[in-house]
């Protein structure tokens, strides 16, 4: 995933002319020593309380529009003025969502999070598996 730079901590546009490219890949690579495991640690908490900061700002956007949603099921059949009121202000919240810079920079920021942190997670919990694994062996 190649995001614009709005901020020093995405990865850049053109990852070939960047340092810092290379710095979030070294993240992908799989954790072989207990130092490694701990800069991965350090990594991964560097970053949580932002990514939930933005995951509760997602959580709401998403929420407002299941409430829509869920609104429109409860209508009866006989309610075909309502329905379109709430169609459009559905449409309406789409449009402001989708044309807000802000939002949707804030929502490429919290992808790349997530799978930035995702990747940590999932790195760590392998190598822990494999020193588990050889702990039984002896």
């Amino acid at each position: 995933m190649i995001l614009k730079n709005h901020d020093k901590n995405l990865l850049p546009v053109n990852p070939k002319n960047n340092k810092t490219y290379y710095q979030e890949m070294a993240f992908t690579l799989p954790v072989t020593s207990r130092e490694q495991r701990h800069e991965y640690k350090v990594e991964f908490d560097k970053y949580y309380n932002e990514y939930q900061q933005l995951h509760a700002e997602m959580s709401k956007a998403r929420d407002k529009f299941k409430n829509l949603q869920y609104q429109l099921k409860l209508l009866g059949s006989n309610e075909e003025h309502k329905y379109q009121e709430i169609h459009s202000q559905i449409l309406r919240e789409y449009e402001k969502t989708s044309n807000s810079i802000s939002f949707m920079q804030k929502r490429q920021r919290f992808d790349y999070l997530h799978e930035k942190l995702s990747t940590i997670k999932r790195l760590v919990n392998e190598f822990d598996i494999h020193l588990r694994n050889q702990r039984r062996e002896i």
